[in-house]
């Protein structure tokens, strides 16, 4: 059943795009701020404690939805509720459509709207001319298709409904947080922490996905590049690692070691849509890897 909600919440969050506007997380983020306000005066609640204490009341309110439901209605009401969740923690924007509009402003030179699309996929404002901003564009649809779409599908897979929410509420705390703390904030260093957790398996399958979609050797190359380039910090950045397999895959030069970044003026609006289909291709091939699987357990 887990693989029908996914393919349904997957469907529905590609062609219901109006479901958008109806994904806000605002009021998670409002019950972060109170939570840590009330948890503030207490001993250790700024450090790992605090994160824990902060996302179990959500994961508490979840878990006891799906078991008021389990078992209703021959459990058509939990499969329901399952992919709801599911396509409430995915996003919360449709990086697709985002892209696509992207390309359209890119290809009819419209600077201006380029930029401010290209803004919201990045995340932060840009000032650089169009060829800078393709590429970073193109750099955050591979770090964004993992905490967007591929993370919470696999928590889905592996937690269910639970995976999911656990998931997005994490990756929702660390933002608030990082938004809000200073850089030395051991609550942000545990938020961070978790969801570096949370995106080690996923990034990691993620990855592979665009070797097999891309250039294998290219795409391996530049991700063992890189791992040697972290290899002195504590862990790699998930960021990190999809960045360089995805540019390696796409033959996108990222411009480390000796090798210079490819020049702006060469760069084209197709390099992110050619980065967005293969986020397409690497969905497809864990949607027929999850096929199969759940075939095999329905004959088995």
């Amino acid at each position: 059943m887990s693989f029908l909600a996914i393919f349904l919440a997957l469907v529905a969050e590609r062609f219901l795009l109006p479901l958008e506007g109806r994904r806000q997380l605002g009021w998670l983020t409002e019950y972060f701020v109170w939570a840590r306000r009330i948890l503030y005066p207490f001993k250790g609640s700024d450090g790992p404690l605090g994160v824990v204490l902060v996302l179990v009341p959500v994961l508490l309110v979840l878990s006891t939805l799906i078991d008021l439901l389990d078992g209703v209605l021959f459990g058509i009401p939990a499969f329901l509720f399952s992919a709801v969740v599911l396509l409430y923690c995915l996003g919360p924007r449709d990086l697709g459509s985002q892209v696509e509009a992207f390309t359209e402003a890119a290809y009819r030179g419209d600077t201006v709207t380029a930029r401010e699309l290209g803004r919201e996929i990045i995340g932060r404002n840009t000032d650089e001319g169009l060829g800078e901003v393709v590429r970073e564009v193109t750099s955050a649809v591979f770090r964004e298709s993992n905490e967007r779409l591929f993370a919470p599908v696999f928590w889905f897979l592996i937690l269910g409904p639970m995976g999911a929410g656990l998931y997005r509420a994490s990756a929702q705390l660390r933002r608030q947080a990082a938004g809000r703390d200073k850089p030395e904030s051991t609550f942000l260093a545990a938020g961070s922490r978790l969801l570096w957790i949370l995106d080690w398996v996923p990034a990691r399958l993620t990855a592979v996905g665009f070797l097999l979609t891309g250039n294998f050797e290219k795409g391996l190359y530049d991700w063992k590049m890189r791992s040697d380039e972290e290899e002195e910090r504590s862990h790699i950045p998930a960021e990190a690692l999809l960045e360089a397999a995805g540019h390696g895959a796409l033959q996108l030069e990222p411009g480390t070691g000796d090798n210079p970044p490819l020049p702006s003026d060469q760069i084209e609006p197709v390099l992110a849509k050619a980065a967005m289909g293969m986020v397409w291709r690497t969905l497809l091939i864990w949607l027929l890897l999850m096929g199969i699987a759940a075939i095999s357990s329905w004959v088995g």
